[in-house]
């Protein structure tokens, strides 16, 4: 398949899912150490499936709500271990 044929392709997957509801993110806008769109993903689901919950956090932490949301989910949520490149005794 040539390029242009495969952003066709690509175009025409991403206009299905943007049509049925899908949100468009970006590469930028994925935190990589944590593995999260923080904003657009985890503070936005927060705030629609949980309207009460947010309201109480905002009261208690302002403009921060976000910010420490976001990190309290990043302190306490699952990471993989990474490969350790020192060697074992044998």
């Amino acid at each position: 398949m040539n390029r242009t044929s495969e952003q066709a392709f690509e175009n025409a997957i991403a206009d299905v899912l943007l049509a049925s509801g899908y949100q468009r993110h970006f590469p930028q806008e994925f935190d990589r150490e944590n593995v999260i769109f923080p904003n657009e993903v985890l503070v936005a689901f927060i705030q629609i499936t949980q309207p009460k919950v947010w309201e109480k956090l905002e009261i208690t932490h302002s403009y921060k709500t976000g910010d420490r949301v976001i990190a309290a989910f990043c302190k306490t949520s699952y990471r993989p271990q990474t490969k350790s490149k020192s060697k074992v005794n044998s």
